[in-house]
């Protein structure tokens, strides 16, 4: 019957601490989730502060591939060697002066890393490279010089171009011309470099990726100029009306069916657009990270709650099986035993557990120290004179170390005033053993 009581409370305390766990769990995973729904319902309020970001960062990497170059060619047109060397071309050789402009463009071109330099005479109609002679301008009879003629009408003192014919490659090269004047302001040659820009495509798609969104570059027609993916750009129009809404200095943002919005900003060098286009979404890494991070993060900290609650919970079963186990204890020594009383040796207390003796209750009163002295008086008015010396030297605490060095427990049968014969017995707590 006890054993199956014993199991019974086993069972219950295992619910209960089922029980305790899941309410735990559960308590964590709802504010790990509301946690999780405020980060996703901020990061969605500020989808389009982030895009314009974006746009922001894109925009400031083409602008600075765009605008060195410019800067060095207009450096370029004033330099005095230059404007020298040009109007000393009638005075020297042909070679002397490839010479002297493929010595000066190669020097250029290397201390700066780009990748063209070249020098265009207006006298002569010489093209210096880094390489030497490249060609004799001719506007009129070849096509591919009408660049010159139509860089010197426009009469501006630079202009910058992008080849186009190498977007099959996934490079872009800027070309800057400036204009090489003398000291009354007339033309006397056109210079320049290229540079190849940073790899727009490899930049769109990578950010692409990161951000969920869609980059392209665009003329004023909406006709895509740079796009990541692998088709035939030359037929891709967006909607002109994302470009149409604000000044060619500002952050144009335009919405679209549903969540869908873009942000476009001029670029002034190239006079083309740039546009990033959101589905309103928030899957980007940088989100993605910081979602994981506070998931991982909840795990630990409810992993190291957990095991703390289950060392609680694991001593405090086995204190209640204690508690238990003495409860039916002193049970079963009220069937036993007239009287169980507490020595603690260490500090001499005398404590009553249990008595079905009013004589012993009467003699111990309100004593609890001096547990030696008050042994020796209740057993001296409990026992008969023939069982005395025996009964004192059973309860001498001065020897009772030798005696239960190898036991735990010590018995003695005496004869009591009543003329019984009962049974003494010392029991070693665990504790002190």
């Amino acid at each position: 019957m006890n054993d199956d009581k014993r199991k019974s409370k086993k069972n219950k305390q295992k619910i209960n601490s089922i029980l305790l766990f899941a309410a735990f769990i559960a308590s964590f995973l709802l504010t790990a989730i509301v946690s999780i729904s405020s980060l996703t319902t901020m990061a969605r309020d500020n989808t389009k502060e982030i895009d314009m970001m974006l746009t922001a960062r894109v925009y400031d990497i083409i602008n600075r591939s765009i605008s060195e170059p410019i800067t060095v060619s207009r450096a370029m047109s004033a330099d005095r060697f230059l404007v020298d060397a040009l109007h000393n071309e009638e005075n020297i050789s042909e070679e002397e002066s490839v010479a002297i402009m493929q010595d000066y463009l190669s020097d250029f071109k290397e201390r700066l890393g780009y990748d063209a330099a070249f020098v265009v005479s207006e006298k002569s109609g010489r093209y210096y490279t880094y390489k030497g002679l490249n060609k004799i301008i001719d506007p009129k009879n070849d096509a591919h010089d009408v660049w010159y003629s139509t860089f010197v009408e426009r009469g501006e003192d630079y202009a910058l171009d992008v080849d186009s014919d190498e977007t099959s490659e996934n490079q872009w090269t800027v070309f800057v011309n400036a204009r090489v004047k003398d000291e009354e302001g007339d033309l006397i040659g056109v210079c320049g470099v290229g540079v190849r820009m940073t790899n727009l495509r490899e930049l769109f798609k990578g950010l692409e990726e990161e951000y969920d969104v869609k980059i392209n570059l665009i003329d004023k027609t909406g006709l895509v100029q740079v796009d990541t993916d692998e088709a035939n750009i030359e037929n891709m129009y967006l909607d002109a009306d994302i470009i149409g809404k604000g000044g060619k200095d500002e952050y144009i943002y335009s919405n679209k069916d549903g969540d869908e919005f873009t942000v476009s900003k001029y670029v002034n060098y190239l006079d083309w657009y740039l546009v990033v286009q959101s589905d309103g979404g928030i899957t980007s890494k940088e989100f993605m990270h910081v979602i994981l991070f506070n998931v991982t993060l909840s795990l630990i900290v409810m992993g190291i709650v957990f095991c703390i609650l289950s060392l609680i919970m694991r001593r405090l079963n086995r204190g209640s099986l204690i508690a238990e186990s003495l409860n039916e204890q002193l049970s079963s020594m009220a069937d036993i035993y007239r009287s169980a009383h507490d020595l603690d040796i260490i500090n001499d207390t005398f404590t009553e557990i249990m008595t079905n003796n009013k004589n012993v209750s009467d003699i111990l009163g309100d004593k609890h120290f001096n547990a030696q002295k008050t042994l020796f008086d209740i057993m001296d008015k409990l026992t008969d004179p023939i069982s005395k010396n025996d009964i004192r030297r059973f309860v001498d605490f001065s020897t009772i170390d030798e005696r239960m060095k190898n036991c735990k427990t010590i018995t003695i049968e005496f004869l009591n005033i009543e003329n019984l014969w009962l049974r003494g017995r010392f029991v070693v707590y665990t504790a002190y053993r």
